[in-house]
């Protein structure tokens, strides 16, 4: 049986050779660029409102990051972002934000933390900008089941920025699919219609909205937002990506009681092109551990192992073979792995806060299961 987590969902898989447990598999770019589907939607993206006039940025990473994992709380992210219109190396920074750091931004200070409440370690993230429209890779990057924060202009013929998620297209209609932070009830010249929540909260998200859909040609023109106010001078198109690490856990389907099992794990780092572009910051992940936590049937914790693992390259992965001697009673043996990673950064000033650098802690969880008899 093949067990684990995709998504922040329970899933599982009938699996001959043993137990595996994955997050999240990804499509290599190359594959997309050559098969991309006529259309796609990431489904299970839910839409949540901004608290402010100037919170997009921390609503469509709230949105990407419950469809990853964790529901975390929009007043954190909108102090890790340092926001109230957000550059977008800061949107990146707010993804990796660990219990390392100590949010920067005082806009609630009531939301000061370290490391999000509801989550301690940070996901890979990435962000990119282009002086060329890249209409055809974004829609690669969504097919392989990433949503894209896009920066835009609200309008396609304004000079207000906003930040959308993209979560799908239609090839045939010619339409990108967004969920959009505003979210209450409007309708702009070009017909958009929004949605209405009444808070941010887990259950306030409305599951029967379909997404917002603007036209190849209206979505080109509003995100021709210049990036130079945000983070990145002289271009546009600026666009970021959440990429949860892809863990792979194997142990045998079964053995014997006090018998020795290895247990293999994979740790990749994904990062769909055009993203880890060289021009930009591309993250790579130091001091890689893998650590692993086994428990009895009844849950007792009854061994660990870990292993250093070096250095970890965006697109690269990284391999160890861990041994735990089982218990001498029969039951199902459950393991608990953590892969995690050191990346750094550099934010310059922006309005009332200083530059400064940052290491956070990135990485992902997996599970999987052995039947002791």
């Amino acid at each position: 049986m093949m067990s684990g987590i995709m998504n922040g969902k329970s899933v599982g898989i009938a699996f001959s050779m043993g137990i595996v447990a994955l997050l999240v598999s990804m499509v290599p770019a190359s594959v997309m660029a050559t098969a991309l589907p006529t259309e796609y939607k990431i489904e299970g993206v839910p839409l949540y409102q901004q608290i402010d006039a100037k919170g997009c940025g921390p609503a469509a990473l709230q949105m990407i990051f419950d469809y990853c994992g964790e529901f975390v709380d929009q007043k954190e992210i909108y102090n890790a972002a340092r926001a109230g219109g957000t550059p977008l190396p800061d949107m990146a920074r707010a993804a990796q934000f660990s219990d390392l750091s100590t949010t920067v931004g005082e806009r609630w200070p009531d939301n000061i933390v370290t490391g999000y409440t509801a989550r301690s370690i940070g996901y890979a993230a990435f962000y990119y900008a282009s002086d060329v429209e890249w209409m055809q890779e974004l829609k690669g990057v969504v097919a392989q089941g990433y949503p894209v924060a896009v920066l835009q202009n609200f309008y396609p013929d304004s000079d207000d920025p906003h930040y959308r998620v993209v979560v799908g297209y239609d090839q045939l209609r010619e339409v990108f699919i967004v969920n959009d932070g505003w979210v209450r009830e409007f309708k702009v010249p070009s017909g958009y219609v929004g949605s209405t929540n009444p808070m941010s909260n887990p259950v306030s998200w409305d599951d029967e909205f379909p997404g917002m859909e603007m036209s190849f040609s209206d979505f080109e023109l509003a995100w021709r937002c210049p990036t130079d106010v945000w983070g990145i001078e002289g271009l546009r198109y600026g666009a970021v990506v959440v990429v949860p690490w892809e863990v792979e856990v194997v142990a045998p389907a079964s053995a014997s009681p006090g018998e020795e099992v290895t247990v293999d794990v994979t740790v990749r780092y994904p990062c769909p092109a055009p993203f880890g572009d060289p021009a930009y910051p591309v993250f790579t992940a130091s001091g890689v551990v893998v650590q692993l936590a086994a428990s009895d049937g009844s849950g007792r914790p009854f061994a660990e192992a870990s292993a250093e693992l070096g250095t970890l390259a965006a697109r690269g992965s990284l391999s160890c073979a861990l041994t735990i001697v089982l218990p001498s009673e029969a039951g199902t043996v459950a393991f608990e792995v953590l892969a995690s990673g050191i990346v750094s950064g550099h934010l310059e000033e922006w309005k009332d806060y200083p530059a400064y650098d940052y290491s956070d802690r990135i990485g992902a969880w997996a599970s999987s299961e052995t039947e002791v008899s």
